[in-house]
C-alpha cells in the first residue's frame, strides 16, 4: 500500500475486526460450510438418479438454491428411497445434523459478533425466544466457534456416510 506521500506502509489489520483468533474460525466455519453446501448439492443430485456426477447440468441445476432447499429436496428424496434401502434408515438423523449445523452456522456468521468497548470481550446479539426485536447480549468464546465447525465437519461426514453406503441408484439420463 501506498500512502500519498509516495512512502510504503504496511496494512497492519490485526485484531480488526475482532480478535484474530475469533477470525481465524470463522474462516473455518466458512470454509467447512462451503463444502458441506457442495456436498449436500452432490448428493442431491446422486440421490435424485443422475449417473455422471460431473455433468455441468448437475451444477446448474442443484447449486442455484440455498441450503434449505436443498435440504429439503434431500428430505423428499430419503423419504421416497429409505423404504427401498435399508442403509437409509439413519437420515432423519442426518437431516437433524445438517439442519443444526444451519442454525449454528448462521448464529455466528449473520454480522452479529463484536468486541465490547468497556472489557474486550467478544459478544453476540441474539434475539430471545419468539421475540427477534428483543435482543440480549452473550458472550462468546472462541471454543463456541470451534464447536461451530466440529458440529458443521460431524453434517458433512454423516451426510457423506449416508449417501455413500448406498448402492448407485439407476442413472436418470446418459451423459452427451
Amino acid at each position: 500500500m501506498t500512502k500519498n506521500d509516495g512512502t510504503t506502509a504496511k496494512l497492519d489489520l490485526s485484531g480488526w475486526p475482532l480478535p484474530d483468533e475469533y477470525l481465524a474460525e470463522i474462516g473455518r466455519i466458512t470454509l467447512l460450510w462451503a463444502r458441506l453446501e457442495k456436498l449436500l448439492a452432490t448428493a442431491v443430485a446422486n440421490l435424485a438418479g443422475f449417473g455422471n456426477l460431473a455433468d455441468p447440468r448437475i451444477y446448474i441445476v442443484f447449486t442455484r438454491p440455498d441450503f434449505q432447499h436443498n435440504l429439503g429436496l434431500l428430505q423428499e428424496l430419503c423419504d421416497h428411497l429409505a423404504p427401498r434401502n435399508p442403509r437409509m434408515q439413519d437420515y432423519p438423523q442426518v437431516i437433524a445434523l445438517l439442519a443444526a449445523a444451519a442454525l449454528s452456522r448462521a448464529r455466528y456468521t449473520g454480522g452479529g459478533l463484536a468486541t465490547n468497548p468497556g472489557d474486550g470481550r467478544v459478544e453476540l446479539d441474539v434475539a430471545r425466544a419468539g421475540d427477534r426485536f428483543n435482543l440480549t447480549t452473550v458472550p462468546v468464546a472462541v471454543t463456541d466457534l470451534q464447536q461451530v465447525a466440529v458440529e458443521i465437519d460431524a453434517a458433512q461426514h454423516a451426510l457423506y456416510k449416508l449417501v455413500m453406503t448406498l448402492e448407485q441408484p439407476a442413472a436418470v439420463w446418459v451423459s452427451d
